[in-house]
């Protein structure tokens, strides 16, 4: 799967346990509880024929400090020179380093693959006062077969006051045509999960999302859906009020000015301050406030 989304050149990020001592607590490999990392790709290391002996992940702490110090550590002696040769190794507390899969399994609570929305359509339906503990269904229809990405999202917890809101949590389920393409369960203010679907065909789609709200939380949600086209999602009410706009848009007509554009105003030079003068009229404010005596 981590192979998979390195091809289809999207992001993997991995995050450790929870602990209640924050990052600072260190897991048995030296890594930090409660804390996010990167994956920055796939290796394999070969002997002298060619086969493979070892698989391993390239790591990034986004500190740029390591602390690693399980298999494959930057001063594990299995690095002989012919394995180093083949990676990008560097003995450097820069926060890369390489881990095999068990350690990753082991040492690591969960991953996360973050798809790359470049050239797709962002389009939004916000519902409040959403009902708990029974689904609510929002449906959209696509046109052509596309990657299709959706997501429901609520506030997160930065958004209230601290120890004011406790989580909330979503059951999610995406349907075609009546069939389950993809479930999705998780606290919504600590993050959320999309459920994805490559090349997904035409027609209507169901997302059903069902809240358990926690104490002293809003009571609303939006639905994102992520694809080639705007659509236009609809509660089961038949209502609308989908908000669209094009994602991440790398081309080049992005980074410039249209040709029926103004050119924007020369930039003014900063005036210089008179300090000497500032100072003398400031000595005259104070000897007039404070006159000397004879």
């Amino acid at each position: 799967m981590i192979d998979d989304a390195f091809n289809s050149e999207w992001e993997v990020g991995a995050e450790t346990q929870y602990d209640e001592g924050g990052d600072q607590v260190k897991s048995p490999y030296g890594l930090s509880y409660s804390h996010a990392y990167v994956v920055l790709g796939a290796d394999q290391l070969k002997d002298s024929n060619g086969n493979v002996q070892y698989n391993l992940l390239r790591i990034r702490n986004p500190w740029r400090s390591e602390n690693y110090s399980g298999p494959w550590s930057d001063s594990d002696p299995r690095w002989t020179e012919s394995y180093r040769e083949q990676v990008d190794y560097i003995n450097r507390d820069d926060g890369v380093f390489f881990c095999d899969m068990d350690t990753f399994k082991d040492g690591f609570e969960s991953f996360t693959l973050i798809y790359s929305a470049n050239q797709q359509t962002q389009s939004w339906y916000y519902d409040e006062n959403v009902p708990g503990n029974s689904y609510s269904s929002y449906t959209f229809t696509l046109t052509e077969e596309q990657d299709l990405f959706v997501d429901a999202l609520t506030w997160g917890d930065r958004a209230y006051p601290y120890g004011c809101a406790d989580l909330s949590i979503f059951y999610t389920t995406l349907y075609y045509n009546g069939r389950s393409l993809g479930s999705a369960n998780y606290y919504v203010q600590a993050g959320f999960d999309t459920i994805a679907k490559k090349n997904a065909q035409p027609g209507k789609y169901t997302m059903e999302v069902k809240p358990v709200w926690g104490t002293g939380t809003n009571q609303e949600l939006t639905v994102r859906v992520t694809a080639s086209e705007k659509v236009n999602v609809y509660d089961s009410n038949g209502n609308t009020n989908q908000v669209t706009w094009v994602a991440h848009d790398d081309s080049e007509s992005a980074y410039h000015d249209s040709d029926d554009q103004p050119d924007p105003p020369a930039p003014q030079p900063e005036p210089v301050a008179d300090y000497d003068s500032m100072l003398s009229n400031w000595m005259s404010e104070v000897a007039g406030e404070y006159p000397m005596s004879n």
